[in-house]
């Protein structure tokens, strides 16, 4: 069986967030609208407790 669905996304409040299951992106939205953003890496072994550099596109 194969997924049907590639990202999970949630919104609770003023969060945002958005995985596909490797990464996480959480926006925080203060009352000027302006984003807080933090990535997550949850393939790596701290998974959500640190936060990480957003992944970046590989060119060959």
């Amino acid at each position: 069986m194969s997924d049907w669905k590639r990202y999970q996304i949630i919104e609770r409040g003023n969060a945002r967030m958005i995985s596909d299951g490797q990464w996480k992106l959480v926006r925080y939205y203060k009352k000027d609208a302006s984003p807080i953003g933090h990535w997550y890496n949850l393939t790596h072994p701290m998974k959500e407790r640190n936060i990480t550099e957003p992944p970046r596109q590989q060119f060959n």
